[in-house]
């Protein structure tokens, strides 16, 4: 398949993907205010490390563009705010509705990649997707008691992973 530049409305799709991800992964072992913080930064972070060192498919050179360019952090917020806003729609049960969103979009983004991008690109995206869910879900210890007998994933977590490596086919 040739290079094919993206749409806008393609990168704004795919960009909101990892925050898709982030929420799934976050949401699915509650770590409390502390462990939450850590959770979002980290993932805030790895994407910016993973953006940085990623391939160098026309896709990933787009997608590093807006994850690190000018204004990112207002695409990231306005992404989060839309995401929430659309689960609430949705749903009169936001935890299920932001769930179903955030699994919506993650397939949507998958669907996008395959069918546009060349394969090699929707590889790297889609094991970009995973490494950021990985990032979120090692960034603070779950369960045990000060510390003891904590795990650096949990289960919850582990199960997430799993789900969207199926919902990305990989």
């Amino acid at each position: 398949m040739e290079k094919r530049t993206f749409t806008a409305g393609e990168l704004a799709q795919l960009v909101a993907a990892p925050a898709y991800v982030m929420a799934l992964v976050t949401g699915s072992s509650p770590s409390g205010p502390l462990g939450s913080l850590q959770e979002l930064l980290a993932t805030v972070q790895g994407i910016r490390d993973l953006a940085e060192t990623c391939g160098d498919t026309l896709l990933m050179q787009q997608l590093r563009e807006r994850l690190l360019g000018e204004g990112a952090v207002e695409d990231f917020r306005q992404g989060l705010q839309t995401f929430a806003a659309e689960a609430l729609e949705r749903d009169s049960a936001p935890e299920t509705a932001a769930r179903d969103q955030a699994l919506a979009g993650i397939r949507a983004a998958g669907e996008l990649v395959d069918s546009r991008g060349t394969m090699e690109e929707a590889l790297e995206f889609k094991l970009f997707l995973m490494a950021i869910g990985q990032k979120a879900a090692e960034a603070s210890r779950e369960g045990g008691f000060l510390g003891l007998g904590a795990v650096r994933v949990s289960d919850g977590e582990n199960t997430v992973l799993d789900e969207i490596q199926q919902i990305l086919q990989l």
